[in-house]
């Protein structure tokens, strides 16, 4: 390989590079802000103090917010992103012997609203 073309090669490699870490900024940053959102409602709806809850608290397990207490952390969540969370059918779930932890951690819920309000923006 001549040396133009190799140079041509690794310009173009760190071009995408920086393109996977602005897309990985972004990302982070949407993550942070719907956490500390969905931390604030928990903190708010629940007796639970905002600093001890972490990205990966389990919302019943962990901070102890019992299922009539998440009803209402999902209300919120609801009106505040503009979306519907889909508890009754995760409840049945977990019922069911499905993991909670892809509904109940927070880093898994932050996602998912991530996921469903962008999917909500674009319709």
């Amino acid at each position: 390989m001549s040396r133009e073309a190799a140079l041509a090669l690794a310009k173009k490699r760190v071009e995408i590079a920086s393109r996977c870490v602005s897309a990985i900024e972004t990302w982070t940053a949407a993550m942070t802000s719907t956490f500390e959102t969905v931390a604030r409602i928990i903190a708010s709806t629940s007796d639970v103090p905002l600093e001890s809850i972490t990205p990966d608290s389990h919302v019943m397990k962990d901070l102890e917010v019992d299922s009539l207490g998440f009803l209402d952390v999902v209300f919120e969540i609801d009106k505040t992103f503009d979306i519907r969370l889909p508890v009754e059918e995760w409840l049945q779930n977990v019922q069911g012997g499905y993991d909670g932890d892809t509904y109940f951690v927070l880093r898994n819920l932050c996602d998912y609203i991530d996921q469903t309000a962008g999917s909500a923006a674009v319709a």
